[in-house]
């Protein structure tokens, strides 16, 4: 990855520092504690509406997930290895992006699929294929080469040189 000042068209005073990687890969028992707690809280969360969200078991489910946390949290604060420093968290300016973009992300997400519950169930829509040629064809025009500039009606452009008559 190539540090963002580097290509700034600007000179940099300083030199851009990347931190030192550790040549030994990450430790296995931080990777599973991880996997472990999102799993537990991917789990709460999917569960949640079906049991309850108060319900023994997706409380216990949210508890297993933040004791795995916090204790993957202690585990890579000591390891010379770590999956992933969370010391990172020190800076206000990150923890305030990553909550703005976790909350952004929950809130279309939960948008997108309430709206898809409401057109299904309420207005009786069928969900669209993924394999349907109208879904392909919206999906695919706005990055067509070919397509019209935004404003400009279709009829004011030339037509397209076909590779023969060039």
């Amino acid at each position: 990855m190539v540090p963002s000042a580097r290509c700034s068209p600007w000179p940099s005073r300083s030199p851009c520092r990347a931190p030192a990687l550790s040549a030994r890969p990450p430790r296995p028992r931080g990777t599973l504690l991880l996997v472990a707690a999102l799993v537990a809280l991917l789990a709460g969360i999917i569960e949640g509406p079906a049991h309850g969200w108060t319900s023994p078991r997706i409380l216990l489910l949210f508890a297993v997930g933040a004791a795995l946390t916090g204790l993957f949290t202690w585990y890579a604060l000591r390891s010379p290895a770590a999956l992933f420093d969370p010391r990172v968290f020190r800076s206000r300016r990150l923890r305030a992006a990553v909550l703005g973009t976790a909350t952004g992300f929950f809130g279309l997400f939960s948008l997108f699929y309430a709206n898809s519950q409401y057109l299904q169930y309420v207005r009786g829509t069928a969900p669209p294929s993924p394999a349907s040629p109208s879904s392909r064809s919206r999906s695919a025009w706005p990055s067509s080469p070919r397509s019209p500039p935004a404003g400009r009606p279709p009829r004011d452009r030339a037509p397209p040189s076909s590779p023969a008559s060039s």
